[in-house]
């Protein structure tokens, strides 16, 4: 079986969030290696009971800018990275694992945990990378 996905990231300026309503650690390592903490951004982000989105990005703007991504809805979920060096369009199951915490209209909390995941990178290079990470994003 073959399956194909189109997914795009777009980064918008947004200055209104220091992480004080919560934050994502990742760690991206194999074909690409990156980790860091990223503030949570409410204003791009939303709940409700069964379907929410949260969004992640370092607000300060400039330079290698990673956004990550985590979204649920109807019991399926996925995690996205991205910034200009490399891509993850795909961290969805049974690839990876998702444990919550905290899922409902105040927010979601826990983590996720990709194993094999296919990224890309700016040369449209494929690579397999593990992607694990904690979040938090409440209200």
């Amino acid at each position: 079986h073959t399956i194909s996905a189109t997914f795009a990231i777009y980064v918008y300026s947004i200055t209104a969030s220091s992480g004080a309503n919560g934050s994502v650690t990742y760690q991206i390592t194999g074909g690409y290696t990156r980790s860091g903490e990223l503030p949570w951004v409410p204003l791009a982000s939303t709940f409700a009971d069964g379907t929410w989105y949260l969004a992640f990005t370092d607000t300060t703007g400039g330079g290698n800018q990673d956004v990550l991504a985590i979204t649920g809805a109807g019991g399926s979920n996925v995690v996205v990275f991205g910034n200009s060096d490399f891509n993850i369009a795909g961290g969805i199951e049974p690839a990876c694992t998702f444990n919550f915490t905290r899922q409902d209209a105040s927010g979601a909390a826990g983590s996720f945990d990709c194993h094999g995941v296919m990224g890309i990178k700016s040369d449209s290079s494929l690579v397999q990378v593990d992607f694990k990470g904690n979040f938090d994003g409440h209200k």
